[in-house]
């Protein structure tokens, strides 16, 4: 049997318990804390299920911050190397279209960026949630 107060291992039904002096012979488990096969289970139980998703939720988290920078590493160095485009005779429309569309595209990857930190910050705050 467990101690209804701290979860703790007792001899028998009706002892007190030893680490925390609880006297379980007339007091029955608090209504938030349950039973699993008969046994009492403490508040702060967490079966190896529950941490197991949430190292999942961290490693997806981490995936997803790494896979975010990366991307946006590849897109801002696409954007650097549209914005030097230069033509031959120079001062094309060519020319700027391209230099505008590479200082466009590096706000896309430093939006990239904050989007994998947002999506990372989300999945850690499940993982505590669960």
């Amino acid at each position: 049997m467990f101690c209804k107060k701290c979860g703790a291992e007792i001899e028998d039904e009706g002892s007190v318990c030893n680490k925390c002096g609880f006297d379980n012979a007339n007091h029955l488990p608090p209504k938030n804390q349950g039973n699993i096969n008969g046994q009492f289970v403490p508040q702060n139980y967490t079966s190896s299920f529950d941490t197991l998703v949430k190292i999942a939720f961290c490693i997806a988290a981490i995936a997803i911050v790494i896979m975010c920078f990366s991307a946006a590493d590849d897109v801002a160095i696409a954007a650097s190397n549209m914005k030097s485009l230069k033509s031959v005779s120079g001062g094309t429309v060519n020319e700027y279209y391209y230099n505008y569309y590479g200082r466009f595209i590096s706000g896309i990857a430093g939006f990239i960026r904050a989007m994998g930190v947002a999506f990372g910050g989300i999945f850690v705050y499940l993982a505590r949630k669960f």
